[in-house]
């Protein structure tokens, strides 16, 4: 929960790098494990995981440090602008590459080839900031007197459950929603089972499914960010809507919006495709209006000093209870 990378004096930079680099290691022996091992294969799957947390933590407080108020903001949006860009490129390069090698296993090494650049460019690109509070003058205190002060914001505690919800969506479409989609067009074309589509057509769900997650998560990344700005600002479309509230209520209305998107599209997968892509957008840009935006406003209700610690336990809640269980639960109860 609180990594060394949080203790005074100890970059965060070189631990970024670390995680990345663990990241990479464990997501290419994945892919050279033979299928006897399928246990070993599960624990350097859930493993990488631990890479993928860790900059999910350290990045935005690296942020917070750089920038301050609206600057933040859209520091914040550019940062997890790129995460469904990320989502939507495995999607996309990741099938892709697999056909073309004959292989899934390639897909699987082309994005840790990809962590590789990424790794190099933090090492030489990334300069540690300094941090907002001196960690000099800081007074003593212990992790788990930091942790009771963090859960006596309400405004943290409601943000971690609701973020955890959209975790449990997000993790649950990127694995169930191509499966949906090829069920609603074997039953369209009156097979018996989706196993009866053609590679080719099983391809073209997941590259649809993936340039949708890819588009509608950046358009959600950004509407959210701006709305939010604008809302906190008083300008633009929102100059009558001026609050201090504008990433909660950017929040709630993603979510109401979300909700009977997903209930009534996917539904429909069966007879009306195009419908139930076209809701699936809707649904997907609306959740991740979130994403940014409720960081941004853990940063904001907590207290440079408890940040890493704040972001790590919503970070660990959100994926344990979020997109590692998502996925699990909805294929068990359907």
């Amino acid at each position: 929960m609180r990594q060394p990378g949080f203790e005074p004096g100890t970059s965060r930079k070189w631990l970024l790098s670390l995680t990345v680099t663990l990241w990479i290691l464990l997501v290419g022996v994945s892919s050279i494990i033979p299928n006897n091992l399928w246990a070993l294969f599960l624990i350097s799957r859930g493993l990488s995981g631990v890479g993928q947390s860790s900059c999910t933590v350290l990045a935005p407080t690296i942020i917070a440090d750089l920038y301050t108020g609206t600057k933040r903001s859209m520091a914040l949006m550019m940062f997890f602008f790129m995460i469904p860009v990320g989502s939507g490129l495995g999607f996309l390069c990741g099938s892709r590459m697999g056909s073309a090698l004959g292989h899934w296993q390639w897909g699987v090494r082309f994005t840790a080839m990809i962590g590789v650049i990424i790794d190099l460019l933090v090492i030489v690109l990334l300069r540690e900031p300094r941090r907002q509070e001196d960690e000099a003058t800081r007074p003593e205190r212990s992790f788990w007197r930091d942790c009771m002060q963090i859960i006596k914001v309400p405004t943290y505690i409601l943000s971690t459950l609701g973020l955890t919800c959209v975790m449990f969506l997000t993790g649950s479409l990127e694995w169930w929603a191509p499966t949906l989609i090829e069920h609603g067009k074997a039953a369209k074309l009156g097979l018996g089972d989706s196993d009866e589509l053609t590679d080719d057509q099983k391809n073209n769900i997941t590259l649809v499914t993936g340039a949708i997650t890819l588009i509608s998560g950046l358009l959600g990344v950004v509407v959210g960010s701006l709305i939010a700005y604008w809302m906190k600002t008083g300008k633009g479309l929102c100059s009558r809507l001026q609050t201090e509230s504008a990433d909660a209520w950017v929040c709630t209305v993603g979510a109401l919006i979300c909700i009977p998107a997903m209930g009534v599209g996917f539904p429909m997968a069966k007879d009306h495709l195009t419908v139930a892509y076209a809701l699936f957008f809707v649904g997907i840009t609306a959740a991740c209006c979130n994403l940014a935006v409720v960081v941004d406003l853990q940063l904001s209700v907590i207290v440079p000093s408890r940040r890493n610690t704040a972001n790590s336990w919503q970070a660990l809640i959100s994926a344990i209870l979020g997109d590692a269980t998502g996925p699990y639960i909805v294929g068990a109860v359907s």
